[in-house]
């Protein structure tokens, strides 16, 4: 990474960038499902400002000891990308799957009761008395389709993230002599995002209660110290740190265990101190929601 550095005179450069939903188009998918824009909310806020360190009676650093100070500031609310999904209808959720239609194709799906060898549910209607209780509530689990006329998928979402990266940059020189020069610089850059659909490698495409705290902190801290040896001959000493954080912790008990209510043991249950429900994955249904 380079930076400026401050020189002999006091210079500095203020800025904003704003952005807002209302000076945006909608979607055509947006449109055409009757879904009004997604709030898209942009602030970039930030100044530099840089000059020499003046100390009281100490004319011997004049020229010798520069500062430079920047300090960069968003908030914004980033679109997601649409998220189009096959929920449970409020009929496959009391075990009817008379109406289900799978694919574009109009294909109606055959239940089949595993207990009778293969044999179709009559009427393509599961009895009440063979739900599984943690099924029955796992299926609940999902939002209600809310998307018409749509054979891939019934329930559309377009979340955006609470995004608030901050970077300041703190950096010193000290001109020793003409021979050795000796910075050292601090960049801190918090950024706290509030992500409904989980961080970057979350499978969520729910988006539901709350959302996650997703941050991605970091900060570093460096000296550098450059000799002159000949004209022709250089030497730089670097030391330095750098730190990192990625997390991502649920902000309500939407997606826990308890919440739903659920009775089984998961495979490792100590890994996993929140108990937080497992991925439901399900295969052969297009646009499958995941968790």
């Amino acid at each position: 990474i380079v930076t400026k550095s401050g020189w002999s005179q006091f210079h500095g450069v203020g800025y904003l960038f704003h952005r807002h939903e209302d000076l945006n188009a909608n979607s055509f998918t947006n449109n055409f499902n009757g879904v009004q824009r997604p709030r898209y909310r942009y602030n970039n806020v930030g100044f530099t400002i840089g000059g020499p360190v003046i100390l009281p009676k100490m004319h011997y650093f004049r020229n010798k000891l520069f500062f430079f100070v920047a300090n960069d500031f968003m908030r914004q609310l980033v679109i997601g990308a649409e998220r189009d999904l096959q929920v449970p209808t409020v009929l496959e959720r009391t075990g009817d799957f008379s109406q289900t239609i799978l694919g574009s194709n109009g294909t109606r799906p055959t239940v089949k009761d595993p207990d009778a060898g293969g044999t179709p549910f009559p009427g393509n209607v599961i009895p009440a008395a063979r739900f599984n209780a943690d099924g029955q509530k796992i299926l609940n689990f999902y939002p209600l389709p809310n998307v018409a006329n749509q054979t891939t998928y019934n329930y559309y979402s377009q979340f955006p993230n609470q995004d608030s990266p901050r970077q300041t940059i703190v950096r010193g020189d000290y001109n020793i002599t003409d021979k050795w020069r000796l910075y050292v610089r601090a960049i801190i850059a918090p950024r706290p995002i509030t992500a409904l659909y989980g961080d970057q490698a979350s499978n969520n495409t729910l988006g539901m209660g709350k959302g996650f705290s997703a941050p991605q902190n970091g900060s570093t801290h460096m000296a550098s110290l450059t000799t002159i040896i000949t004209p022709t001959l250089t030497n730089e000493f670097i030391v330095g740190r750098a730190w990192n954080e990625i997390g991502s912790t649920p902000l309500d008990d939407t997606y826990t265990m308890s919440k739903l209510g659920l009775g089984f043991t998961t495979l490792f249950p100590n890994a996993d101190k929140l108990h937080m429900i497992p991925n439901f994955s399900y295969g052969g249904v297009t646009n499958a929601p995941s968790t």
